[in-house]
């Protein structure tokens, strides 16, 4: 039930991001093809515009792939389709899951789409020579990105969850209540990392340097990969046990 749950859920939110990397793709192409043509200062000029505008519609895809997974939530479980999803034979479980992994796998999409969107548009050896570097030397980077954005993501399900179990101003109570929880969360994260750098690199405290380079934040970005990992298990049995205590559908 899973796979069918899902299947749904990732051609509700894909439908419209489809778009954007449709248009991503077609002006990074042309950027690169403008690229190609000629070094005159018109015709490169055309390139960049095009390398803008796919930027924009690639970057658009992805605040919109976590944005429509928050609509869906909201419409699949409280709204319009409520009364389909509550009578399906599946766990609420399952139905989070659902929910959670489609919001994901588009994000992830979004990130590819992103990079061989920059790859295209600006392609040159030297962005090929910078994106391997990027994937062998900053891994630890990519993976706090992803591992933030699927953070984002939690925070604003345990929003959701949260702020429709109100009796007014749901939608409302559900920003009001993800912001606060992204601040206060983000706000303990900093300063876990400062007790840390007191702890364990006193001599070396990162908060008291001007020029912080990637090998003296090593130590500081494992920390702080420990600590999104324990965020998002933590955010996920919490939006799964708050979400199994009931569904007060509008």
């Amino acid at each position: 039930m899973l796979k069918k749950l899902l299947k749904y859920d990732l051609r509700w939110v894909g439908k419209i991001i489809i778009v954007f990397y449709s248009l991503g793709l077609i002006f990074s192409l042309f950027a690169l093809a403008f690229a190609n043509i000629n070094e005159s200062f018109f015709i490169q000029l055309i390139s960049k515009i095009c390398a803008g505008i796919a930027m924009s519609m690639v970057i658009s895809a992805l605040f919109n792939s976590v944005l429509r997974s928050w609509v869906r939530f909201i419409q699949n479980i409280y709204k319009d389709e409520s009364y389909l999803t509550h009578t399906l034979p599946v766990e609420k479980n399952t139905i989070f899951l659902s929910k959670f992994l489609s919001a994901i796998i588009t994000c992830l999409v979004s990130l590819i789409v992103i990079a061989v969107c920059v790859l295209i548009s600006y392609y040159s050896v030297d962005m090929v020579n910078f994106f391997k570097m990027a994937i062998t030397e900053y891994y630890s980077l990519i993976i706090i990105a992803l591992l933030e954005i699927i953070f984002m993501i939690q925070v604003g399900y345990l929003g959701i969850v949260f702020g429709y179990k109100q009796n007014q101003n749901k939608l409302l109570k559900s920003i009001i209540s993800s912001f606060v929880i992204y601040i206060v969360l983000s706000g303990l994260s900093l300063l876990l990392v400062y007790i840390y750098s007191l702890i364990f690199h006193s001599g070396n405290n990162i908060f008291n340097q001007a020029n912080i380079s990637l090998a003296n934040a090593k130590d500081y970005l494992y920390f702080a990969l420990g600590v999104y990992v324990v965020y998002n298990v933590g955010l996920y049995f919490a939006c799964i046990k708050l979400f199994n205590t009931g569904v007060d559908v509008d």
